[in-house]
């Protein structure tokens, strides 16, 4: 069953405005009007015209990938909840949408992926403050991803490294356009958040990572994406000074683009970097978790050569 609002309609997400909403500024109401609406047609069609004023709006994507994947037209749902995911990549109900159609075509790979990405989001208190309405949702979460770790190979059931295939997934281009005419016009680009381990106080990526470093190798290879120009971003946590903390992000998104280019031959034009210090933080800094997750490496799909 599909995640319900507490007025007993599809779930409706009232959070703090966001920066977003300096652009669209009614967007919050006209979520809830739309989802008060008394069909899922005239639902749908409010949405759509909402997402054409405003694309990027994560809550607006993932309430029309709910109502298109209860009618069962998976493909519009599934790029409906990755656009949801790049343009806000700390909002876990995407996640479990696209884990509960990836289970439905058994894609078990892919599925505890994504159900394991939104149950590591509700561990971070900002997120469990934020969307507390998730609750009652994780054990079933939690079922389904033992569910599908049960069919998956022994040596990947622990997710501590992410597959080709889910970055390959994740970074993919969507179409510029869906059923009923929602038209595409994003700020963001396909993005992923990986965890890319790095020797204490230096740029040299840890053994620990090669294995995680092998599958982005395998992933930018893949059909989908051997064309496509990929920017590494490096992050850091509020850990030491600004200049500090900018100068070590920089040198690691160097790093990984040198190992990409030296051990699996990727094309040096192909990859770009950047790094941004502390001053892109996905959560908290006061605990370590939040700490952790500041602590990221980023890969962004910039379009083809």
């Amino acid at each position: 069953m599909k995640y319900m609002a507490t007025i007993g309609l599809l779930l409706i997400l009232i959070c703090s405005v966001s920066a977003f909403a300096q652009t669209c500024d009614n967007a919050e109401t006209e979520l809830e009007t739309a989802m008060s609406a008394t069909t899922p047609a005239v639902q749908i069609d409010k949405l759509v015209q909402l997402l054409q004023r405003c694309p990027d709006f994560s809550k607006g994507l993932n309430n029309l990938g709910v109502l298109y994947e209860e009618q069962g037209k998976l493909k519009d749902a599934t790029e409906l909840y990755r656009r949801a995911i790049h343009t806000d990549q700390r909002f876990p109900y995407p996640y479990v949408g696209l884990g509960d159609i990836y289970f439905q075509q058994k894609q078990v790979s892919l599925a505890a992926a994504m159900y394991n990405e939104a149950l590591i989001l509700y561990q971070s208190p900002t997120v469990y403050n934020k969307y507390p309405d998730l609750k009652p949702d994780i054990p079933r979460i939690q079922e389904r991803l033992k569910h599908c770790q049960s069919a998956m190979p022994v040596a990947t059931r622990s997710l501590k490294v992410v597959t080709s295939d889910v970055i390959e997934s994740q970074l993919k281009t969507e179409p510029e356009e869906l059923t009923r005419g929602v038209q595409y016009k994003p700020k963001t680009r396909p993005k992923i958040t990986l965890m890319i381990n790095f020797d204490f106080n230096s740029a040299e990526i840890s053994s620990a990572s090669f294995p995680q470093m092998e599958e982005i190798g395998k992933a930018l290879y893949s059909d989908t994406l051997k064309s496509c120009i990929i920017a590494i971003e490096g992050h850091a946590d509020a850990t030491g000074s600004d200049e500090y903390n900018q100068y070590l992000s920089e040198r690691r998104s160097a790093s990984v683009k040198e190992f990409l280019a030296t051990r699996y031959g990727v094309t040096v034009k192909r990859l770009k970097t950047a790094g941004y210090g502390e001053s892109r933080p996905i959560d908290s800094n006061e605990t370590e978790q939040g700490r952790a997750a500041n602590r990221r490496v980023e890969l962004v799909n910039m379009g083809s050569m």
